[in-house]
Parts: structure tokens; C-alpha cells; sequence
């Protein structure tokens, strides 16, 4: 029983990797590598949050949004060919299908409310305060970094904050942890 349900939990972990892999997403990582604990700890909060897909059931878009914020570089060490043989390659590829199709809906449809936006802002804070102090992203802060919603946060930034930041440093930052910003991008409040 508990080889199974090793092969069970490494099966999802191949999963997320097809997903990363072959979805079209920008896979950039952060400057340092993961510790092995950092990796752990990501893998097992994504298992939790995927766990229904091993029971047959659809990705919640929780595990949608973990799919897309996981690190391959933990997950890649546990795919081995055995391993590879026991996941059914044609569901994979339907879920993928779900998955990046949610997403694009999701974020071409949904507009967040004002008070949406303040707590998506206040939690952004919360898990970043420390970079304001010069210090690397966490893991943590990065994920909110790659899912925050850029319409949330641009009316914050005025002239008069852009004179106080390296804005090239900020940006080497949040494309370190994964999230792309067009060249010549404009973000901001007149």
C-alpha cells in the first residue's frame, strides 16, 4: 500500500512536469537555486493541492495555479523511465488542455473588484515586505509575484515612487521569479 501510494504521489509529480513542460508558459528561474527542503516543501504543497486529479477528477484552479508556479527543477529528479511507463499519457495531455484553457479564461474574462484588488495588494506586502529591505525574494513572495494582477498594482506606482526605486533592479526581480514583462512596458499613474 504505501508503494503505491508513492508511485501515486511521484505519478502527479510527472504530471506537473508534462504540464510545465508543454505548457505556454515562460519557465524562468530565480537566480539561486532551490534548497533540497525549498523543493520538498514545494513538491508537497503541490500534491495537496492537485491530489483529486490522481482520483480522476479535473484540476481545481488552485492546482492549475500551482501547476504553473512549480519549480521544475524539483520535480524533474523524481521522473524516472519506470516511473514515466505508469502515467497515461493521453490524460495528461487532456488535463493539460483543461488547465492552460482555464487559465487564459480566467484571465482574459475576470476583473477584480476594488476591495479584491486591496487584498491581493496587502497579502503582496505581506510576503515581500522583506525585499524592501534589500534582501532575495522568497518563494513565497515570488509566486505572488508571478499570479498578482498587473492591473491591481500599476495605479500605485506614481512618478514620484518611480524616482525612489531602480526600476531595472525591480524588474530583474519579478522576472526572476518567473514573470515576464514586455520590453518598453508601461506600468504606472500619471
Amino acid at each position: 500500500m504505501g508503494n503505491s501510494k508513492g508511485r501515486t504521489s511521484v505519478g502527479l509529480m510527472v504530471l506537473v512536469v508534462v504540464v510545465v513542460a508543454v505548457g505556454n508558459w515562460e519557465v524562468k528561474m530565480a537566480g539561486a537555486t532551490l534548497s533540497a527542503a525549498q523543493c520538498k516543501e514545494e513538491r508537497r504543497i503541490g500534491l495537496n493541492e492537485c491530489k483529486p486529479v490522481l482520483y480522476g477528477k479535473l484540476p481545481s484552479p488552485s492546482c492549475c495555479e500551482r501547476v504553473r508556479v512549480t519549480h521544475v527543477e524539483c520535480v524533474c529528479p523524481q521522473v524516472t523511465p519506470k516511473l514515466a511507463a505508469l502515467i497515461d499519457l493521453n490524460r495528461a495531455f487532456r488535463l493539460i488542455e483543461v488547465a492552460v484553457g482555464n487559465w487564459e479564461v480566467k484571465m482574459a474574462g475576470a476583473t477584480l473588484s476594488a476591495a479584491q484588488c486591496k487584498e491581493e495588494r496587502r497579502i503582496g506586502l505581506n510576503e515581500c515586505k522583506h525585499v524592501l529591505y534589500g534582501k532575495l525574494p522568497s518563494l513565497s513572495c515570488c509566486e505572488r509575484l508571478r499570479v498578482t494582477h498587473v492591473d491591481c498594482v500599476c495605479p500605485l506606482f506614481t512618478p514620484n515612487l518611480a524616482a525612489l526605486i531602480d526600476l531595472n533592479h525591480t524588474i530583474r526581480l519579478i522576472e526572476g521569479c518567473g514573470r515576464r514583462i514586455p520590453r518598453h512596458f508601461k506600468c504606472g499613474s500619471n
